[in-house]
């Protein structure tokens, strides 16, 4: 990736007919990310420590107007600049697969859960972001798709269970879509979940590999890369089989992600594979498609 993203600058290029703000009724409004950064920004006050007192002053004066300039504070613990972020990704992502013909008309979405992206309580700052999206890349390299590009994003819970009693940890999830690979038939599907759990090392673990069709651009592309993070308890559902249940997060757990995100950069969690960032255009390094809007 190259060229210095900017929250705000990145909505002028956002294509409207991908815009998830105006094609998904569930998106995340303006006001819902201000009461979220003020949210936020209490907790770390509440908490008295400088660092803290440094993020929440940042959250607190981002969107505000100083000297008839309006600020972005470009933290990728704000809920305000994350929202903005993931309009330019979802639209140039989404504009690129389909509009530019990168590839043809199909393709696979992907959630992989690797049990060695995790982390302890109080240890999140271990999982180095730059050092998974390498482990990402060298395994997106075994599975040999030749010219074909993957785009995602990393995603983090806090997992708990109310059966076992063992202690909570952080765990990272990575979901990506793979244009032009085909959906069926079924034991294409099969073979391919197969492969991808080999290259990335959870053979054996129960749902640690999920393959879908890649159908819906719009929300599944916004899908790739949230900005809200949630505490995951697994639990025995009615029919007596296993379930997770999705809980705020804890006032420590909460405090700690956004830190670990604060350290980063708006586009660190963005997972490209193929494809290279310049500023506000994603580019293909085989095709030499471009996808960029202008003011």
């Amino acid at each position: 990736m190259s060229g210095r993203f900017h929250a705000r600058a990145s909505v002028t290029h956002v294509s409207p007919a991908y815009d998830p703000h105006q094609k998904l009724a569930k998106f995340e409004t303006l006001g819902m990310t201000r009461e979220r950064n003020v949210h936020l920004a209490r907790t770390l006050l509440r908490r008295g420590k400088a660092r803290d007192a440094d993020l929440a002053r940042r959250l607190n004066d981002c969107g505000s107007l100083t000297r008839g300039q309006r600020s972005w504070c470009n933290s990728p613990a704000c809920a305000i600049c994350m929202r903005e972020t993931r309009r330019w990704f979802t639209s140039t992502v989404s504009e690129l697969i389909e509009k530019r013909a990168l590839m043809p008309p199909h393709g696979v979405m992907v959630t992989v859960v690797p049990p060695q992206f995790r982390a302890s309580l109080g240890k999140l700052s271990k999982l180095d972001i730059s050092a998974l999206r390498r482990r990402f890349w060298r395994s997106i390299d075994k599975l040999q798709l030749g010219n074909v590009p993957v785009i995602g994003g990393l995603d983090i819970s806090f997992n708990e269970s109310a059966i076992l009693k063992e202690p909570g940890h952080y765990q990272v999830h990575l979901a990506f879509v793979v244009p032009g690979l085909r959906f069926a038939p079924k034991r294409f599907r099969k073979a391919l979940s197969r492969k991808i759990a080999a290259a990335f090392d959870v053979e054996g673990i129960p749902r640690a590999v999920v393959v879908q069709p890649l159908r819906d651009l719009v929300p599944q592309v916004s899908y790739l890369l949230k900005s809200m993070f949630s505490r995951r308890v697994s639990i025995v559902g009615r029919r007596g089989r296993a379930d997770t249940k999705s809980h705020s997060l804890k006032t420590c757990q909460l405090i700690e992600i956004a830190h670990w995100l604060d350290a980063g950069s708006l586009t660190d969690r963005m997972l490209l594979h193929g494809i290279r960032r310049q500023n506000y255009t994603l580019i293909s390094r085989h095709q030499h498609r471009r996808c960029t809007r202008t003011k």
